[in-house]
């Protein structure tokens, strides 16, 4: 397990260079021209984005590392956590390039993804509650008149 935790670590060493380049393309663009140029807001912003991707996976690189290394079983409880953090932050920088590059798309995709959340948030509520809660159970039986050998006449003595 510690062979393939290295060979992971590799792995989200190698897909740093996406972000790495992306922050380099956002800020030394290689277009030229009239049409080319964005604003000083939409690059800090493509900056940030591009930079909380780049921390997240070299993050996750160095638990893979840490893990193939000393074989910690804290770095391995850590790291379900920080690929699911990793691929949030990368969700999240493609949602935002394509609401900037679509809109009325982005629009349509962040309501559809808040009625998805909702509905399954209202799904957990009401199958989290224990079945004793959902229906009425009546009254509890007698105690005296249950059987077991007090209280209903066969008294053992």
């Amino acid at each position: 397990m510690r062979v393939l935790a290295g060979i992971g670590a590799f792995v989200f060493l190698y897909l740093a260079l996406i972000p790495a380049g992306l922050i380099y393309s956002t800020l030394d663009s290689a277009c030229a021209g009239p049409g080319c140029e964005s604003s000083t807001a939409a690059k800090v912003a493509f900056t940030a984005i591009y930079s909380l991707c780049l921390i997240a996976v070299l993050g996750t690189a160095a638990l893979f590392a840490g893990y193939a290394a000393t074989g910690s079983a804290t770095a391995a409880h850590r790291l379900p956590r920080a690929l699911a953090a990793t691929g949030g932050v990368i969700g999240a920088a493609l949602f935002v390039l394509f609401a900037v590059a679509f809109p009325l798309g982005g629009a349509v995709a962040l309501a559809l993804a808040l009625l998805g959340f909702a509905a399954v948030r209202t799904h957990r509520g009401s199958a989290s509650e224990p079945a004793a809660a959902r229906r009425s159970l009546g009254p509890l039986p007698d105690r005296e008149h249950t059987g077991n050998g007090t209280g209903n006449g066969s008294d053992p003595g």
